[in-house]
């Protein structure tokens, strides 16, 4: 038989289901929350476990909150048939998108009126887009017996009349809910009987699970050593599971020890992330270069055991502070950076090497390792020296004079001059929430997985007097 599955809406995203956990003892896809319904109809993108191939459809079965099974598509009714079994444990990148709310089995197809007749009537819209199905080969999967390659199994199309048995098909999405696309011609009827194994499957709107993604490697994400993520024992590979780590690669981050440390990282210290784009889903770091005005990405960073709850805050750029005055409380920032620290713009006080104290003491008042301020007025330029004030990170923006407090703007007081300084930078804070990986409250459970993107509260543990 051949089907038409339809798709809701059109531009309905796959759902990624990089990285899968494959129990194969038990013959189980675990994902929690996955949101999948027994019956489910889901379209695999590639080889799950040993137990998937690409681009066959699966029926979901006893699924529970957090996992499910699979079985194969039974052409004569949509539904499960036979028990996928599962020989590994990984998701090799595939996709499982979900079909079928809305289906035809078709029965006949006409050269004469270029129509598809289903064995029941549907409830395609105009806008539904549908996938061309079959679980045989050969003639059998030809709507079109003339070999039309728009007609072929796996090829998308829209139904030109709406909740129809029989209708003419587009290979263009309609220009809007009334006016169908140009039709598809068929040269030839397909054989008697030829269409037992074709279907229209519509594709789905919405992803399949209910929330937004979910991580899919244990306890909310971890640098890992499997070598599947080209990690070692010695150097490992943060893998995020099924979606975006939200980790940029290039980008800057100042990073900040969570409950459990990750071994191979500094608290409070900038790293450089690493990420390919065909592998969104782990990344690696660089640390910071700190031998110049301005920070830059330097050498790759091995990670050792994988931690919990840590904190990346993504930075712009690092500008080095050489000094400060107590009479106008300025601190002096080496180079011409007035065109980047603009009024208001959210700062981070940053210490690179923390072992003397007296290297990142700028006098500034509050000027620890860490700390947050924002830029206050205009600053100036002058003889290779930017110099301009702070205020406090809670002071409103535009304000340039005032008391304390969460509308004020008073200075933030240097007490001494400072000269000569190397150790100190003031970082831009991007306006991104913190990226917390992996999970600050991961638990046990093989299974348990988190959210990235979470903020976390930044600690300051080195004070600078």
């Amino acid at each position: 038989m051949m089907y038409l599955v339809s798709t809701f809406a059109a531009g309905a995203a796959a759902v990624e289901l990089r990285n899968l956990a494959v129990d194969a003892t038990n013959n189980k896809i675990l994902f929690n929350g996955h949101g999948f319904a027994d019956g489910d109809v889901v379209l695999a993108s590639g080889a799950i476990g040993g137990g998937t191939v690409a681009d066959t459809m699966y029926v979901v079965d006893s699924k529970t909150t957090n996992d499910f099974k699979l079985k194969t598509f039974k052409a004569a009714d949509a539904t499960g048939d036979t028990a996928v079994t599962f020989s590994g444990t990984g998701g090799a990148q595939a996709t499982l998108k979900k079909f079928g709310a809305k289906k035809c089995l078709v029965a006949t197809t006409e050269a004469d009126d270029d129509k598809v007749t289903c064995t029941a009537a549907t409830t395609f819209a105009l806008a539904d887009k549908l996938r061309i199905y079959c679980t045989a080969t050969g003639d059998a999967c030809k709507l079109d017996a003339a070999g039309n390659a728009d007609l072929a199994s796996g090829k998308t199309v829209w139904a030109r009349e709406a909740n129809q048995t029989a209708f003419t098909l587009a290979k263009a999405k309609p220009t809007d809910a009334t006016t169908p696309a140009a039709v598809i011609a068929i040269a030839q009827d397909a054989a008697s009987g030829a269409q037992s194994k074709t279907w229209l499957l519509s594709e789905d709107t919405g992803s399949i699970y209910a929330a937004a993604p979910k991580t899919l490697i244990a306890d909310g994400g971890k640098w890992s050593s499997s070598t599947d993520y080209s990690g070692s024992a010695t150097d490992l590979v943060a893998v995020c599971g099924n979606a975006a780590c939200t980790i940029a690669d290039g980008a800057a981050y100042f990073y900040t020890a969570g409950s459990v440390a990750t071994t191979g990282l500094t608290d409070k210290k900038v790293y450089y992330g690493v990420v390919a784009a065909a592998t969104p889903w782990q990344f690696k770091l660089k640390a910071a270069n700190v031998s110049a005005a301005t920070l830059s990405a330097g050498t790759a960073v091995a990670v050792t055991t994988s931690g919990n709850g840590d904190s990346y805050q993504k930075v712009n750029a690092g500008y080095r502070m050489t000094g400060s005055t107590a009479t106008d409380n300025k601190i002096h920032i080496e180079g011409d950076t007035t065109s980047h620290l603009a009024e208001n713009q959210a700062v981070i006080f940053y210490c690179s090497d923390t072992t003397t104290a007296a290297d990142c003491d700028y006098k500034v008042a509050g000027g620890s390792n860490g700390a947050e301020f924002k830029i206050k007025g205009t600053h100036s330029h002058s003889s290779g020296t930017t110099k301009g004030a702070l205020k406090a990170a809670t002071a409103a923006d535009g304000c340039t004079t005032g008391g304390t407090g969460t509308a004020g703007c008073a200075d933030v007081a240097v007490s001494e001059d400072t000269a000569s300084k190397t150790k100190g930078y003031l970082l831009k804070k991007d306006a991104s929430a913190a990226v917390i990986f992996p999970a600050a409250a991961a638990g046990s459970a093989a299974r348990s997985f988190a959210m990235l993107g979470s903020a976390v509260a930044m600690a300051t543990a080195f004070l600078l007097a």
